[in-house]
């Protein structure tokens, strides 16, 4: 009986090219990446893909009108990808009226976890325009979630009142 062998299948084959690319590659292997990742949502370990493409994203400084549908379509997995792009986002739409930027920063403010280096960063471009109730939820959130070095950082942030209401639990 003779046993019949199989080529791998292509996906996988291009799921090993992409997994062993070089963070510096060129552009074109960047776009390759990330058409890649959107039309092969369904596969394991695709996560390692995504923070590979927003590396690729943060260190070689591409545009921001050449990522702005992928991450349209596909949320960042890192904080540091979600703040690079409202930065980007901010310089390409910079009135600071415009309701949409607005959301997208209160909405990554909620939905991200920060180390102490990325939330002075953020608190540095963006502190204006969140207000107090939104760092209020924030910490509640945090504390909810049994996050409590995270909703230390963000207490520091509530006025004298509420910074003693919430320092004390």
């Amino acid at each position: 009986e003779t046993r019949k062998t199989y080529s791998p299948h292509w996906e996988y084959v291009l799921w090993k090219k992409y997994t062993n690319l070089p963070l510096n590659q060129a552009e074109t292997e960047f776009n390759n990446l990330l058409n890649f990742i959107e039309t092969h949502r369904y596969l394991p370990n695709l996560e390692n893909l995504r923070l590979k493409a927003e590396t690729m994203y943060i260190n070689q400084n591409i545009p921001y009108q050449f990522v702005k549908e992928y991450f349209e379509k596909i949320k960042p997995v890192s904080t540091n990808t979600a703040i690079k792009l409202l930065i980007d986002k901010y310089s390409e739409e910079p009135d600071k009226n415009n309701s949409k930027l607005v959301n997208d920063i209160v909405n990554t403010f909620y939905n991200y976890d920060f180390n102490g280096e990325q939330l002075n960063y953020f608190l540095i471009n963006f502190a204006n325009y969140l207000n107090e109730s939104i760092f209020i939820k924030k910490t509640e959130m945090l504390l909810w979630e049994k996050k409590d070095d995270q909703a230390k950082m963000i207490i520091k942030n509530l006025s004298t009142p509420n910074r003693t209401l919430y320092a004390g639990i």
